[in-house]
């Protein structure tokens, strides 16, 4: 008989600076970007190199790394057309719940980054050892986020989610997969408002651990900014399509939260110290004044409080469309184009300020930073990237001339 994990965290908030423990798209170089088309997520993180951690850095050659880079991809495009085969073509969410499916595996220089920043640093569980880090066929098991998968929901109601569960289940008897790991985050009011039933993610703990007769480990709590999401850690079999010792990653979420998440990933790695890409410097330059504690104690709590407050205005967006779907609403193409334009525009933090009923909090210094609204970051964010793609053209335009 199994001896299962106890389940742990259930409705607790995690005030500690990890927003996620597994945050599948912190660090993502997408085969097909993730989320939204005018921020998608950058590439990788950028950290500093200790004596210590670049000797481990350079322990594994440019040639193993850019291999596991390329292998990665092709194992995410596998996994992608088999979650698609099951989940889309073949049962009930092929009438729109599921928005798409898509997947990334690591960039070269982002596994070198979370080879260091993790690997030499984190040696706390069995998938991080620095015995495994240290090796080709270790590190794809130790970098558990070196291919990952989202499935980004049109209808994310929790009946919609359920479906996906009973599919999912589906999909790993046929594939021999094996969950890990399900982690639950849901917004700080509750689980109720969150994306899943208690009782469906304790569904999905039972077919799992029946199905690979190993306990898996269930973690469900309230995300300190109101992140939400359901993360699947799953052990994918040693086949030729997926290679061995292949650990990956699977999201499930709105695409509501989608769109934000991307722009608000570029506010947690700046203030959690790290650099974004050189393109992406102008928003970097501009979210370092979040990264200044004691200088600006009270910016950095009202920003905090306005990510949170974006976050659930992103969720009550979802709601709204889902509830709809659920009764049968079929949206024109009108409409449709609508719905996204909405889901990427966020908060604004006068709008924010205007609502809020929290007097703890000073948001004078946030009314002051206007460049601080999501909606100017995200904008910001397409420039960079609108800069980058011309510059491309240019070149690719004079090699022609030459």
């Amino acid at each position: 008989m199994i001896q299962s994990p106890k389940i742990f965290n259930i409705g607790k908030i995690n005030n500690s600076n990890n927003y996620s423990k597994i945050n599948v798209a912190s660090t993502y170089t997408p085969t097909v970007n993730f989320g939204l088309k005018m921020a998608s997520p950058l590439s990788c993180d950028t950290v500093s190199f200790s004596g210590d951690a670049r000797h481990s850095a350079i322990s594994l050659s440019n040639r193993v790394v850019n291999k596991l880079n390329i292998e990665s991809r092709k194992v995410a495009d596998n996994l992608v057309r088999d979650l698609e085969s099951v989940l889309l073509k073949r049962n009930k969410n092929s009438d729109g719940s599921i928005f798409r499916i898509y997947g990334r595996g690591k960039s070269s220089k982002s596994i070198r980054e979370k080879m260091v920043s993790d690997g030499v640093i984190k040696q706390d569980t069995v998938y991080n050892s620095k015995e495994n880090w240290l090796k080709k066929e270790g590190l794809k098991s130790a970098m558990t986020d070196m291919v990952g998968a989202r499935i980004v929901m049109n209808n994310s109601s929790k009946e919609a989610i359920d479906s996906v569960f009973d599919d999912l289940i589906t999909f790993i008897k046929e594939n021999n997969i094996k969950i890990i790991q399900i982690e639950n985050k849901y917004p700080r009011s509750g689980i109720k408002d969150g994306y899943v039933r208690e009782g469906s993610l304790l569904n999905l703990k039972e077919a799992a651990e029946e199905i690979s007769n190993r306990p898996v480990e269930l973690i469900s709590e309230a995300h300190p900014v109101n992140y939400t999401a359901v993360h699947l850690l799953l052990k994918l079999p040693n086949k030729a399509k997926y290679g061995k010792n292949r650990i990956c990653e699977l999201q499930i979420m709105g695409r509501a939260l989608e769109s934000f998440k991307e722009v608000e990933d570029c506010c947690y790695k700046v203030k959690d110290g790290k650099h974004l890409k050189p393109m992406f410097k102008p928003v970097e330059n501009v979210l370092k004044i979040l990264t200044d504690n004691e200088k600006n104690a009270d910016l950095i709590t009202a920003f905090k409080e306005y990510t949170r407050a974006a976050y659930l205005k992103q969720l009550d967006k979802e709601k709204y469309v889902s509830k709809k779907l659920q009764h049968g609403k079929k949206f024109s193409t009108a409409q449709k184009n609508k719905i996204d334009g909405d889901y990427q525009k966020y908060l604004t933090i006068d709008k924010f300020i205007e609502t809020s009923n929290d007097l703890s909090v000073n948001f004078a210094e946030l009314k002051k930073h206007p460049e601080l609204d999501f909606n100017n970051l995200a904008n910001l964010i397409d420039s960079c990237k609108a800069r980058v793609q011309n510059s491309k053209k240019i070149a690719t335009n004079s090699a022609r001339i030459a």
